[in-house]
């Protein structure tokens, strides 16, 4: 079984609504504890949008010879991972992106909402917008030698300039991903068609549910997530392509 929320012991922001609820989001890692036990033995894991530590503790716990090379833009949330941490994995403090650089953030009061923002964000002209301003760097800038077996992405729609600044990554080591689809903050954040997004997915990757049951096509894992997930989902892939015919979301998309 995951660790519950007392078991791991993580400290937190007592007004941070993440952290209030943060025994049902233990409960919404128990797949990923489970998929971790189950198919990473030995390796590296990505953790990408680390938040409090939480996804961290759980496949360490599910993964013993594994360690963590976590990245969390938030200097809030970055300054508890620390505390939540063991010697088994190291942070990261910055966004990760397709490219390096210093990109606005959204500090939201609701911690597992933080986001960064691209020219698309909905309400980048409100008066009161007032973004911070946090580096990024990208996976392929901290490729270790032995190997990374799964990333973990969970950025709150900015999930397709995370995989394009992996594409050497996922070129050498083909590793599992295990990927929030979310529906409403690839649009609404980023201006980002989410069926055109889930057919990308599936030009480069075998795309599959968290018991491993591949989606069919792209417009059903759509229709899926927008009406009976309510727009979030966790969605594992395998890269489909060897070599580096891998399609970037920046080219596929045009830009």
């Amino acid at each position: 079984m995951t660790l519950s929320a007392s078991q791991c012991a993580l400290v937190g922001d007592p007004d941070d609504l993440y952290f209030q609820n943060l025994d049902r989001h233990m409960v919404d890692l128990e797949p990923l504890g489970a998929f971790v036990r189950t198919h990473v033995q030995s390796g590296v894991i990505f953790d990408v949008g680390a938040n409090l530590g939480a996804a961290s503790r759980v496949m360490l716990e599910a993964a013993p010879l594994c360690r963590v090379v976590a990245f969390e833009p938030s200097p809030v949330s970055a300054a508890y991972y620390r505390r939540n941490i063991d010697t088994r994995a190291t942070l990261i403090e910055a966004g990760v992106s397709d490219r390096p650089g210093v990109m606005p953030f959204v500090m939201a009061a609701n911690r597992g909402n933080c986001h960064f923002t691209t020219e698309a964000y909905l309400y980048a002209q409100a008066p009161d917008f007032r973004p911070a301003h946090i580096p990024v760097t990208t996976l392929d800038a901290h490729r270790p030698t032995e190997g990374v077996c799964l990333v973990k992405i969970d950025v709150e729609g900015f999930e397709p300039f995370v995989l394009d600044g992996a594409t050497g990554l996922i070129e050498r080591d083909r590793p599992w991903i295990w990927m929030e689809f979310n529906a409403a903050c690839l649009n609404i954040t980023h201006g980002i068609s989410p069926m055109k997004f889930a057919q990308w997915l599936f030009e480069g990757f075998e795309v599959f549910d968290i018991d491993l049951q591949p989606w069919p096509d792209p417009a059903e894992l759509t229709f899926a997530n927008m009406t009976r997930l309510r727009c979030i989902q966790d969605v594992i892939l395998k890269p489909r392509r060897t070599g580096s015919d891998l399609p970037t979301w920046a080219s596929w998309n045009g830009r």
